[in-house]
């Protein structure tokens, strides 16, 4: 029974393996490693640069675009959200029904700490390390 549950997990590792490893992103560089269980819509909108670590049950929402620069860490459970709703006006409470999109960019060099949060138009500069505790978690 062990060595059945052994190989199911084995195949179930290499299926996810696939499937994040076959999306079309961007740009993707050398080097970019993505961990298992990470999601990440609209690939086509994120683009990375050379040595990358995506570190697992990360979430890239890039509706609004996601540009990583060179050797960027991202520890596990890190989301980045690129789209929001308008609050501004709208006439909605808590808020509006127009989505407003905005870039997230990581400079290069830069480690984005677990749990982090980043949200739509948010550029995180050259050398930066970037922890949960930065929004008050």
């Amino acid at each position: 029974m062990r060595l059945f549950r052994h190989i199911l997990e084995r195949l179930a590792f290499r299926w996810r393996l696939h499937r994040v490893n076959s999306l079309r992103f961007g740009a993707r560089g050398r080097n970019v490693t993505l961990h298992n269980g990470s999601i990440f819509t609209s690939p086509e909108r994120i683009f990375f640069g050379n040595d990358i670590y995506v570190g697992p049950e990360a979430r890239f929402y890039a509706d609004g675009g996601i540009r990583v620069e060179d050797n960027v860490v991202f520890s596990p459970r890190v989301t980045i959200y690129t789209s929001n709703h308008r609050v501004k006006g709208s006439g909605w409470l808590p808020y509006g029904p127009v989505t407003e999109l905005g870039e997230v960019w990581v400079g290069p060099n830069s480690w984005i700490g677990a749990q982090s949060i980043l949200l739509a138009g948010v550029r995180i500069g050259e050398v930066a390390a970037w922890m949960r505790e930065h929004a008050g978690g």
